[in-house]
């Protein structure tokens, strides 16, 4: 990006994160040191307008947009030279199709960079930048004219950057010395699908834009997994009469106290027109403090109670993985996939893509337990479809028994 600005005068660019927050936090504050490395100062000889969203690069007049990619078609428009792309694993194909459709502009060289940990070999990053390892696995997906292996990839890993070296003896313990997981997140690299608890999951065909889902849900409910110094969980979701599943709206954040934990319940209440919050039973306390918020708030039709636990394996359809993988896979009647997730749970996806399985020893069977690590989500989304199943909504009733306690209003 420096290096093209510094180039190209009247350049124009775009870069794109998943979310806003990633750009304020992370992505923003990479750009600031590189350009102060360089000797270009903030407010010199370039500034970032918060408000518009736009950076500008003042010695050669070129300028750059910064987006999210949470809404695929908003990126479509400009005339552009340039786009980078960070934490790329977190945006959908959709996303990267209409800001490749943007690079236009004559004059210029069109170049796209993307920045990311690697997300799997089921994901578009690694079919577009490691082309001949992906069509050697997927011939049947060789397309018909075009070119393929346009894209040069980098590959770097956490031994490489100074910065953040001693962070890999931390992930060795975090992930395991030998884990798929370390080998995606520690050292670049694609890692099989079979190691995904969920590996049927499907950004391009499961988090859609909401305007394309079959209907809205009739019946909606909250997931909700308790936390402090791990992320408390919510997750909204809901059912339709036709048994389509939806993910609608999450929210996680941490060191809540009960108070505000009820406060949230209240304001996912009031938005989604929630019937009940689905909850970690290890937490009576924060259960009774939503039904409190709920009644004072006159949510009368709403209330909190303790969640079914059972996490079983993909086998175990009354277990919430088991329930959980038979819902992510499911088709209805007309043979059009069932489950769908709003485009902008970005923690969601972000739990969902990377829980693996167990890594096995030598010669021994694959585990099926997954691994210990975030799936605070997860965790609110079993709650939250055992509750459904047990309710009715999305086959017999009673397969599954949670613990509908509710709790007493004082």
């Amino acid at each position: 990006m420096l290096f093209y600005m510094c180039r190209y005068n009247n350049s124009a660019g775009m870069i794109t994160t998943p979310i806003y927050d990633v750009f304020t936090s992370a992505t923003l504050p990479a750009i600031a040191t590189v350009f102060e490395m360089a000797g270009f100062r903030e407010g010199k000889e370039w500034e970032y307008l918060k408000n518009e969203k736009h950076f500008i690069f003042n010695p050669t007049n070129s300028h750059a947009f910064a987006r999210t990619t949470e809404e695929p078609d908003k990126l479509a428009g400009p005339d552009l030279c340039w786009a980078w792309m960070d934490e790329a694993r977190w945006s959908p194909r959709e996303a990267f199709a209409k800001i490749v459709g943007t690079l236009r502009k004559d004059g210029y060289p069109r170049q796209f960079w993307a920045t990311t940990t690697p997300a799997g070999r089921g994901h578009w990053l690694f079919e577009f930048w490691y082309p001949d390892e992906y069509y050697l696995e997927n011939p049947e997906m060789i397309p018909s004219a075009g070119t393929i292996g346009i894209f040069k990839s980098f590959k770097g890993t956490t031994a490489d950057n100074k910065t953040s070296r001693s962070m890999l003896s931390i992930m060795e313990r975090v992930y395991g010395k030998d884990s798929t997981m370390l080998k995606q997140e520690g050292y670049g690299e694609f890692i099989n699908q079979e190691d995904m608890v969920y590996d049927q999951r499907s950004r391009d065909k499961h988090m859609i834009n909401t305007a394309q889902w079959p209907t809205k849900p009739k019946y909606i409910a909250c997931g909700v997994d308790f936390g402090f110094d791990s992320p408390s969980a919510f997750l909204v979701g809901g059912v339709d009469e036709d048994k389509h599943t939806y993910l609608l709206d999450e929210v996680y954040k941490r060191r809540l106290y009960p108070e505000a934990i009820g406060q949230i319940a209240v304001e996912l209440a009031k938005k989604h027109k929630i019937t009940h919050f689905v909850c970690d039973s290890a937490s009576p306390d924060k259960i009774g403090a939503i039904n409190q918020a709920l009644h004072k708030a006159g949510q009368s039709n709403c209330y909190a109670m303790k969640a079914h636990k059972k996490i079983g394996s993909l086998d175990d359809l009354t277990s919430g993985i088991g329930r959980c993988y038979a819902i992510l896979t499911s088709l209805d009647s007309q043979g059009r996939q069932a489950f769908y997730v709003a485009p902008h749970l970005i923690n969601f996806r972000r739990e969902i893509e990377n829980w693996t399985r167990e890594t096995p020893k030598d010669g021994t069977n694959p585990k099926e337990k997954p691994r210990n690590m975030p799936d605070h989500l997860l965790d609110s989304w079993r709650y939250l479809m055992a509750f459904f199943y047990h309710q009715g909504y999305l086959g017999e009733r009673g397969q599954i028994k949670p613990l509908l306690i509710r709790t007493r209003i004082a």
